[in-house]
């Protein structure tokens, strides 16, 4: 079992070396560029604001009722909305640094 996980490690390993010289040297590409934008209209827009006061309410009724149901997936939502940016710009940039 060692042995096999071992050998796998390995091919993995051998494989990014062999793409990783390709990615360091790739042109940039704007192909996300739109959806990019379109995520960020919406986010700093009335979708984006609607879905934040919807996910304080959510915060709100989960603490009040214990309800973590409720409270982990609007907690999860402001997170995405708070700091999806900063998460998603190195993401979806368009130049590749190593």
């Amino acid at each position: 079992m060692k042995r096999k996980s071992t050998f796998l490690f390995l091919l993995a390993f051998v494989a990014v070396m062999l793409v990783l010289p390709d990615i360091a040297h790739s042109a940039p590409a704007d192909e996300f560029a739109p959806i990019y934008n379109k995520l960020e209209t919406w986010r700093t827009g009335g979708l984006g604001r609607s879905i934040l006061i919807a996910s304080l309410l959510g915060v709100a009724a989960g603490t009040l009722m214990s309800m973590r149901v409720v409270l982990m997936p609007s907690v999860a939502i402001a997170l995405i909305l708070g700091f999806g940016k900063d998460i998603l710009e190195p993401l979806l940039s368009t130049v590749a640094t190593f």
